[in-house]
């Protein structure tokens, strides 16, 4: 098998609106204090081939993929087909918008076309580098440095946080394992390395430009080892590191902790053979919401946030997506700019006339397979409890499960959490610009499909 590295800069300048945070109400990016780049791993074998490409980014929408496999296609269209793509971001929250989130950063034409040119730079980097090389990985078991986000309290709230006011009732699993690979020549060179782990980088909540958290762990580890690497986001749908303060400090001092517990790796040999394996996975939708309804929520958010005052049911909306308790009192500059994003989400499905369209959505889903070392990639924000259960269904294997694909379609809980709510399960699908969450069954049917490629590919 024959493997190449590319990397190229997609630093925004200082001025651009960020993503992530809803709470920078689109202010403008104040300094840089990290390099963003684009990742790049080509690999062929026989007449199989693969490229992997991993963003410093929240995540790649359909409109960017277009313009990016659109760019790949004029130079490789023959050599890399448009299946054999694999576009994945490290779910940055301190990056420009890439993907179309309401209210949350303003797409800049002139950066996406910065983007499709150091992609291009990246990927000829990968092919032009390609040597034959050897897979080794290893998994290692780190508990406590990140935790589960979602708290169900006992008076039936779900919150996101760490330490709730209330007593928790239940509280979901976190992802222990760190994932390591090293792509090395046959005579043991390093060429590449890839770390694939679960935590929501959402540390920092400034208006810099940063890589967060996975930007700052590959930086460390490539000075540590003189070769490059690559940050795989992991299933951190409901996943965060430890923060208090959401600065750049706290965040590096987050990175203290990982390096401090992490033992080196054991290397095991992954096998030869390259395989890959694609599916589609259709996301139908809980029940899409009247053109009635859409018509009264859009009047009263309209009226909230022009005036900062409405019905006290549209306010209690606002309240839990800005995660406040019942009898709290939302920051009146946040309650006007939230309701202006739900007045242009309900704008916009009455725009589209979405109470007749299809009532789903396609999930992207792939299965690499590195000798037999399988990497699973979905294009979504899948929860940690997806991805034991997809690791459950094969005892003892190591299997890389891999969130933030493209074009990334938002969350899929499961179905015990679209039970409970929360802001994944009731709110963040209007971000996406969804009519609804996606329902009961479907991330059982995201598990089933990536169960089956990776039985597949195991079995050829």
């Amino acid at each position: 098998m024959k493997c190449g590295f590319g990397r190229a800069d997609i630093t925004p300048r200082p001025g651009i609106t960020l993503s992530g945070f809803v709470a920078r109400c689109n202010a403008p990016s104040e300094q840089v204090r990290d390099q963003l780049a684009v990742s790049v791993l080509y690999c062929e074998d026989q007449a199989e081939s693969v490229l992997i490409l991993s963003y410093d980014l929240l995540g790649i929408g359909p409109e960017l993929l277009a313009l990016l496999n659109a760019a790949i296609d004029s130079r490789w269209c023959a050599r890399i087909p448009s299946t054999r793509r694999i576009f994945c971001a490290t779910h940055n929250h301190s990056a420009p918008a890439t993907i179309k989130l309401i209210g949350c950063g303003i797409v800049e034409p002139a950066y996406w076309q910065l983007i499709i040119d150091r992609t291009v730079d990246a990927v000829a980097q990968a092919i032009d580098h390609g040597v034959e090389v050897r897979f080794a990985y290893d998994s290692i078991t780190a508990p406590g440095l990140n935790y589960n986000r979602r708290k169900v309290l006992d008076n039936g709230r779900v919150v996101m946080t760490r330490f709730p006011d209330r007593p928790v009732v239940k509280e979901g699993p976190a992802w222990n394992d760190f994932l390591f690979i090293r792509v090395e020549t046959m005579q043991g060179q390093p060429i590449a390395g890839i770390v694939n782990w679960a935590a929501h980088a959402c540390t920092v909540c400034s208006r810099d430009v940063t890589a967060d958290y996975p930007g700052e762990f590959i930086r460390r580890l490539e000075r540590r080892h003189g070769f490059p690497h690559m940050y795989l986001q992991g299933a951190c749908g409901n996943v965060n590191l430890p923060f208090h303060d959401m600065t750049y400090g706290e965040m590096q001092r987050d990175v203290d902790a990982i390096e401090k517990v992490l033992t080196p790796p054991s290397w095991k040999p992954a096998g030869a053979g390259l395989r890959v394996a694609a599916a589609e996975v259709f996301l139908a939708y809980r029940a899409i919401p009247s053109r009635t309804q859409l018509e009264m929520l859009r009047d009263g958010m309209r009226t909230i946030a022009s005036s900062g005052t409405g019905l006290q049911e549209h306010i209690a909306v606002l309240a839990n997506i800005l995660n406040i308790p019942p009898d709290g009192t939302p920051d009146p500059v946040m309650l006007r700019y939230i309701a202006g994003v739900l007045n242009e989400w309900s704008e916009g499905l009455l725009a589209r006339h979405i109470t007749q369209s299809p009532n789903g959505y396609p999930l992207k889903v792939a299965v690499v397979m590195f000798g037999s070392l399988p990497l699973v990639f979905v294009a979504a924000e899948i929860f940690t409890e997806t991805a034991l259960a997809i690791r459950a269904r094969f005892p003892g294997r190591v299997i890389g499960i891999v969130g933030y694909a493209s074009p990334l379609v938002g969350y899929v809980p499961p179905d015990d959490a679209l039970g409970e709510g929360g802001y994944e399960v009731d709110h963040a699908y209007r971000f996406y610009g969804h009519p609804a969450v996606y329902a009961e069954g479907s991330e059982a049917n995201l598990t089933a499909a990536i169960s089956r490629l990776i039985g597949e590919l195991s079995a050829g």
